[in-house]
């Protein structure tokens, strides 16, 4: 019987960057089914997003920014 537990994410990145430079987040999570696979979107608060593979509990997403403002991801 397999669990269909959700994982949990955690992650409290903040930086403030220069315009042009790319931003990128690590989010961890843990998952108690070993055998399911993951992947993370990222929303980066432009209209924006970004799907990627995650792999040993975590994934890495980045993003250059061309208009300066505020984003919450």
């Amino acid at each position: 019987r397999r669990s269909a537990a959700a994982p949990q994410l955690g992650s409290d990145s903040t930086a403030e960057l220069a315009l042009g430079a790319a931003a990128s987040i690590t989010a961890g999570f843990a998952d108690v089914g070993t055998l399911d696979t993951h992947t993370c979107m990222f929303s980066w608060g432009d209209g924006s997003s970004s799907t990627v593979a995650a792999s040993g509990g975590s994934c890495m997403g980045s993003r250059t920014y061309v208009q300066a403002g505020v984003y919450t991801v």
